[in-house]
């Protein structure tokens, strides 16, 4: 819908985001296997992204998160450069915008793809800013990258 008429507010924007996400995410889980299927996900993530990209001019607060989901589709078609000049974007509009949980979500996709020297302390910071926020499940996903055996107390939030 928000591909045939402009929205009339942000959160249909964050709701195509929101789609474009599962799509990455089931590209990254490697659910979609090879082949056809893949390609029409690939396809659809790529569409979704310039949609949110496009409204994000029009809708700033989602510009950070046009980057995340542009970084995470350039890293599903192997281009690992421009995923972090994708990210690092998000990044610093986040920081400007003074919008903490999509600085952390950036700092955890440069972190856990280590595109970064020491990737543990993206992790970590990222990890303690969503702790801050009440974000536990991202709380989780960035600590698992730094110990992949989750201790007792995440077990309920993974």
């Amino acid at each position: 819908l928000v591909a045939v008429r402009p929205p009339t507010g942000y959160h249909w924007v964050d709701c195509a985001a929101a789609a474009v996400e599962v799509y990455l995410g089931v590209l990254e889980g490697g659910i979609a296997g090879d082949g056809k299927y893949r390609t029409e996900l690939t396809r659809k993530a790529a569409v979704g992204c310039h949609i949110v990209s496009r409204l994000s001019r029009t809708f700033g607060s989602v510009r950070p998160r046009s980057y995340l989901v542009i970084g995470r589709l350039h890293w599903q078609q192997g281009r690992r450069w421009r995923a972090l000049r994708a990210w690092r974007a998000a990044g610093r509009e986040a920081t400007r915008m003074d919008m903490p949980f999509e600085r952390a979500r950036a700092r955890l996709e440069i972190g856990r793809h280590g595109l970064t020297p020491e990737p543990e302390l993206l992790l970590r910071d990222a990890a303690r800013t969503f702790r801050s926020l009440g974000a536990r499940q991202f709380e989780a996903a960035a600590l698992a990258v730094c110990d992949p055996a989750p201790s007792k107390e995440w077990a309920d939030v993974l």
